[in-house]
């Protein structure tokens, strides 16, 4: 949970440092007397802006959608806690068969938690080369690159959602 904070903090950050850079980067009046160099760069900061920007919004928005998701997990987590506890509170009261028929489906849910905790826990630290890579691209100033970077940070992002929606289908799939 914690690296999840991690890399989630890492990539926002790096969208507002490369967001604010490309925002003081930004030249609006272009004399006759630059020369080719700074219109190369005024035009590579704008072409950022221009491609770029529609991603980075997809990314703060994937960012939002996981963190609501993370939360509506923890609060099903803890509502499935609940759940365990109660059943161990009415062990006393119930038949070996009925714990039996209680505990099996209790099993299938712990090992499908674990399978969709394997799969979250999997794509940690996917996105931390991605950083990497983005940060070599606006150095080197290729715009591509950049772009296809993003396009890799967002499916990573889209897999993580997918993953989580499961974890949360799952959990309520067992307190129904």
């Amino acid at each position: 949970m914690k690296r999840i904070k991690v890399v989630v903090l890492a990539v926002m950050s790096i969208c507002l440092i490369l967001n604010s850079a490309l925002v003081f980067a930004k030249t609006d009046k272009i004399t006759d007397g630059t020369s080719n160099k700074q219109n190369f760069e005024s035009k590579t900061v704008q072409q950022w802006q221009k491609e770029l920007k529609p991603l980075f919004d997809e990314i703060r928005i994937n960012k939002i959608e996981t963190i609501q998701l993370r939360n509506q997990l923890i609060q099903l987590r803890n509502n499935a806690v609940a759940k365990i506890n109660d059943l161990r509170q009415q062990n006393g009261n119930l038949t070996d068969e009925q714990m039996k028929a209680l505990l099996a489906p209790l099993k299938d849910f712990l090992q499908t938690l674990k399978e969709d905790k394997a799969e979250i826990d999997g794509q940690l630290g996917n996105v931390q080369q991605q950083v990497v890579d983005l940060r070599k691209a606006k150095k080197e100033q290729d715009v591509t690159q950049a772009k296809k970077t993003l396009h890799n940070i967002i499916t990573v992002q889209e897999q993580r959602i997918t993953a989580l929606k499961a974890t949360i289908e799952d959990l309520e799939d067992f307190l129904d």
